[in-house]
């Protein structure tokens, strides 16, 4: 979900109807169907009824539309004082962040960042560990980092940003790779490829509870840490990985993607961290960015 889905449908609720916002918004009517239906698909539930031939707002659709409205009215007050440079100024900002940042939101922030802070230089730095992102930031090598939490230091502001859904890697052909949902009682027995201990540590005391619960021994027969590495041995038939839903982007061959079940449904948090006495100057509007871009709603 992104501010664009919520200004089309604050527009349509206000008009209740799809071909006069269509044409507020220099879009074709299914293109913009398209739109509302997917910020549908993302919340879980119907925002519009079909009447006769008018749209009318479902319940939830009403409860929703002062939010999306406040939300949209927020975002656009912050959009006026960044052109007002009332934010922006002139500096270089290090960031230091983690593979998996840059296959899920970083490109969009960085995006947003160039068009609406244009005069501050952001220097990039990738770490493959959370101990060495978090090494960075203390040995002062960055000034801001996006790792997974939890970092509890004093001296260090820390807030968690983003949420991402944890899902089931096959390789084409496997037993499991014609369900649409894998259950539990799925993952006993079969051959895992993990993530190296400090690449990815929630993902994996997650699995490990799992285990303890279901009372089996997982085969673990890899442990790597790049994502692109994990999948190619998946694709190789070697075994299954779980990771965070953005490695879809990868579009690595010869493998499926399986959401688990409800009951087994967890997700990988994203935390930004800087020193508690020197807020980088893009501090503030990033953080207003992951408030009002949505980019991974959490489903039940």
């Amino acid at each position: 979900m992104d501010i664009r889905q919520l200004r089309y449908f604050v527009t349509v609720a206000k008009k209740l109807s799809i071909s006069e916002a269509s044409r507020d918004h220099h879009l074709t009517q299914s293109a913009l169907s398209r739109q509302i239906q997917k910020l549908e698909d993302q919340l879980g539930c119907k925002l519009f009824d079909r009447q006769s031939s008018r749209l009318v707002l479902t319940e939830k659709g009403k409860i929703f539309l002062p939010e999306a409205i406040q939300i949209v009215e927020q975002w656009d007050r912050a959009l006026i004082l960044l052109k007002n440079n009332k934010l922006s100024r002139s500096n270089t900002v290090r960031v230091g962040f983690m593979p998996f940042a840059m296959l899920s939101f970083l490109p969009g922030l960085l995006a947003f960042l160039k068009q609406t802070m244009p005069t501050v230089d952001l220097q990039l730095q990738e770490y493959y560990t959370q101990t060495s992102v978090i090494d960075a930031l203390m040995n002062d090598e960055v000034d801001l980092i996006f790792h997974n939490p939890p970092f509890e230091h004093s001296s260090y502001f820390t807030e968690t940003v983003y949420k991402e859904e944890i899902i089931v890697i096959l390789p084409e052909g496997h037993k499991l790779s014609g369900r649409s949902i894998i259950q539990p009682e799925d993952l006993i027995g079969e051959r895992y490829i993990l993530p190296n201990e400090d690449v990815n540590p929630i993902l994996l005391e997650r699995f490990r509870l799992f285990a303890i619960e279901n009372e089996f021994v997982p085969n673990v027969v890899h442990r790597t840490g790049p994502h692109q590495a994990r999948l190619s041995l998946v694709a190789a038939g070697q075994g299954i990985t779980l990771d965070g839903k953005s490695v879809e982007n990868l579009n690595m061959p010869r493998v499926v993607y399986k959401r688990l079940d409800a009951s087994l449904r967890a997700f990988v948090q994203v935390a930004v961290s800087w020193p508690g006495n020197k807020e980088p100057s893009i501090g503030q509007v990033l953080l207003q960015y992951f408030k009002h871009l949505v980019h991974q709603p959490v489903e039940s």
